[in-house]
């Protein structure tokens, strides 16, 4: 008779990523992700260890009923360090919830929301940038233009961010992978040496793309390499404007959004490939260039993936701000 898959009831929502489950299953498993309880029901001898170790009510037996399961009661006494530690914080008598730094299982509601907002304040932008007063414009004062919009761009992502952490009761860093880094040398080393071999990859793979493209005929539709000058100007100034906005502070925005809500949500529903396929496409579509369509996904296919591998979004950063950098320097270097 084949083994039942439906022994447990898996809550990801309550895991407080202690790992004592890890510990004890013997067969390995269980695995605890940012945003998910994954367990390989070929490889699971449903000893129920699993359940005895969790105090969070995060894994139980499915037969305890249908309705969403209460956590196990915690021992009477307990030292103040273990449950600053793994109680979930509550809400005070002011009203406010008081935050904490861990990853939420971000719903897919909470996704599309943010998307809805990026996209809506993308077109918002836009429509500034190419009205007939902005044209109107000198050339100087339209670069300044630009970089306030831009601002007001990020500004808005980011407060949506906040807001979204703020509903969920947790710190905005943590919940977007982006705390202290606490890994050893060997783990940095070797998130170090993935983001050196994927920008490798994905850059090659861009200009290899680049070259067929125009070898079939099928120029951009501007020139992109002087794109960037045309945006910010083409002297010192806007070399500096492009480092802050273009290197520095879009990646770091663009990775919490697509890597640090979409990715996770999507992934804790639909598992790894697909929720990397979606978020990427995605990626690729919010930058509206189809001549780019192509990289762009497969950069935000290998972003998605070294957050998801590395289980930290700096990672995934430090890819996006690299490969960055080459068009930003590739513009000016044409431009002197």
């Amino acid at each position: 008779m084949p083994r039942q898959k439906t022994i447990l009831r898996l809550d990801p929502n309550r895991c407080d990523r202690c790992g004592r489950c890890e510990g004890v299953c013997e067969p390995g498993a269980l695995k605890i992700g940012p945003s998910y309880i994954y367990v390989d029901w070929r490889a699971c001898d449903q000893c129920g260890k699993c359940i005895e170790v969790c105090d969070r009510g995060a894994i139980v037996r499915r037969e305890e009923g249908g309705r969403r399961p209460k956590a196990v009661a915690k021992p009477k006494v307990r030292s103040k360090a273990d449950r600053d530690e793994s109680e979930p914080k509550v809400r005070k008598k002011t009203g406010k919830v008081a935050r904490t730094s861990e990853v939420p299982t971000w719903t897919i509601l909470e996704a599309f929301a943010l998307l809805a907002v990026l996209f809506v304040v993308f077109m918002l932008k836009d429509a500034v940038l190419t009205s007939e007063w902005a044209s109107a414009m000198r050339p100087a004062t339209l670069v300044w233009l630009r970089v306030a919009a831009l601002g007001v761009f990020y500004a808005i992502q980011i407060a949506a961010l906040i807001l979204l952490a703020r509903f969920r009761g947790v710190e905005l860093l943590g919940a977007m992978r982006m705390g202290r880094i606490g890994t050893s040398w060997n783990s940095k080393a070797i998130s170090a040496a993935c983001v050196v071999g994927l920008l490798l990859l994905t850059r090659t793979g861009a200009w290899v793309y680049g070259v067929t493209a125009q070898g079939l005929g099928w120029d951009p539709p501007v020139r992109w390499n002087l794109s960037l000058t045309d945006i910010f100007g083409p002297d010192s100034v806007g070399l500096a404007l492009a480092i802050v906005m273009v290197v520095l502070v879009g990646p770091v925005i663009e990775e919490m959004i697509f890597r640090g809500v979409l990715l996770p949500a999507f992934d804790a529903r639909m598992g790894r490939w697909i929720a990397l396929g979606i978020s990427s496409a995605l990626f690729a579509g919010y930058h509206f260039n189809a001549w780019l369509l192509i990289p762009t996904f497969v950069l935000g296919f290998a972003t998605g993936w070294l957050a998801l591998q590395r289980e930290s979004l700096w990672p995934a950063i430090a890819l996006h701000s690299l490969y960055n950098v080459v068009p930003v320097a590739m513009a000016f270097y044409v431009v002197s």
